[in-house]
C-alpha cells in the first residue's frame, strides 16, 4: 500500500510558511511601513522650519511631483533656496557633530594661534589677509556656481535627449533634490552623534540612491521624457557636470598659480 503525502496548504498572501519563514508580501509591507514612518519623522521635523518652500521640498521628497512643481520658481529664487539648504546642512552638521567639532576646534585654535603669531612676527600679515579674503569670497560664491553648473549639466542632457523643460524648472528640480537629501538624512545626523559613521553608511547610500531616483522622476516630469531617456539624461547630466566642474577647478588652480608667481600674493 502506497501512502500519499498530503499536499501542503498554499500560503496565503502575507502569511507565514514554516519552511521559509515570513512571506514576501508581509516583509514588503513591513519595509514599506518602516519607510513611511521614517519619512513621516523627517517631514514632521523639517516642517517646523519657518521657510516658505518647505512644503514643496516635502512634496518632492514624497514623490508628489505635481505638488512640488505647482509653483514656478525663478533662477534667483532657486539659488536663494540652495543657499538656505546649504545653511541648513551646516547647522544640522554642527549640531550632530558638536563633540568632534569642539575637540578639533580646540586643536585648530591652538595651531591657528601659533601660525598667526608666527606670521605676524615675520611681518607676513600682508600676505595672510588677501588669502583669507580670497577664501571668504570663494566660499560665498561657490554654492551659486556649483548649483548653476549642476543645473546646466542636467538641462543640457535633458534637452539633448528631447526634453522640452526650461532651465528655470530644471534648476528648481536640482535644488529640491539637494533639499530632499538633507531632509531624509535628518535622523542619520542625529544618530551620527551616537553611533560610528561607518555603521550608518549603508543607510546613507540607500538615501543617496533614492535622491537620484527623485531627480530622475523630476527630470521626466519637467522635460516630458520617457523612462529610458530620463535615465540617460540623469547619467549624462552627472557626466557633463563633472566635466564642467573639472574645467572650472582647473582654471581656478591655474589662475591662483599665476597670481602667486606674479607676486600678487
Amino acid at each position: 500500500m502506497i501512502l500519499m503525502a498530503a499536499p501542503k496548504k498554499p500560503v496565503e498572501s502575507g502569511g507565514t510558511n514554516p519552511d521559509y519563514g515570513v512571506g514576501k508580501s508581509e516583509m514588503a509591507r513591513s519595509l514599506d511601513n518602516l519607510a513611511r514612518q521614517y519619512k513621516k519623522f523627517c517631514f514632521d521635523t523639517i516642517s517646523r522650519l519657518p521657510y516658505p518652500r518647505v512644503k514643496q521640498w516635502i512634496a518632492f521628497s514624497d514623490l508628489r511631483m505635481e505638488d512640488a512643481f505647482r509653483e514656478e520658481r525663478s533662477v534667483r529664487g532657486s539659488i536663494t533656496d540652495y543657499y538656505t539648504v546649504s545653511l541648513l546642512s551646516l547647522v544640522v552638521s554642527i549640531v550632530a557633530f558638536w563633540p568632534l567639532f569642539a575637540y578639533l576646534g580646540f586643536i585648530g585654535t591652538l595651531f591657528g594661534s601659533l601660525a598667526l603669531a608666527g606670521t605676524m612676527h615675520a611681518g607676513g600679515i600682508a600676505v595672510l589677509l588677501p588669502v583669507l579674503a580670497l577664501i571668504a569670497a570663494i566660499s560665498l560664491i561657490a554654492p551659486a556656481i556649483s548649483i548653476t553648473v549642476y543645473s546646466a549639466g542636467m538641462y543640457a542632457a535633458a534637452r539633448l535627449l528631447g526634453g522640452n523643460g526650461s532651465f528655470r524648472r530644471t534648476m528648481n528640480a536640482v535644488v529640491m533634490g539637494s533639499a530632499s537629501k538633507i531632509i531624509l538624512m535628518i535622523p542619520l545626523y542625529a544618530l551620527y552623534a551616537i553611533l560610528i559613521g561607518y555603521v550608518l553608511q549603508p543607510v546613507a547610500l540607500v538615501i543617496g540612491i533614492y535622491v537620484l531616483y527623485l531627480l530622475y522622476r523630476a527630470l521626466r516630469h519637467v522635460h516630458g521624457l520617457s523612462m529610458k531617456r530620463g535615465i540617460a539624461a540623469l547619467v549624462l547630466g552627472v557626466l557633463l557636470t563633472a566635466i564642467i566642474m573639472g574645467a572650472l577647478v582647473g582654471a581656478a588652480a591655474v589662475s591662483i598659480i599665476f597670481l602667486v608667481k606674479s607676486g600678487v600674493f
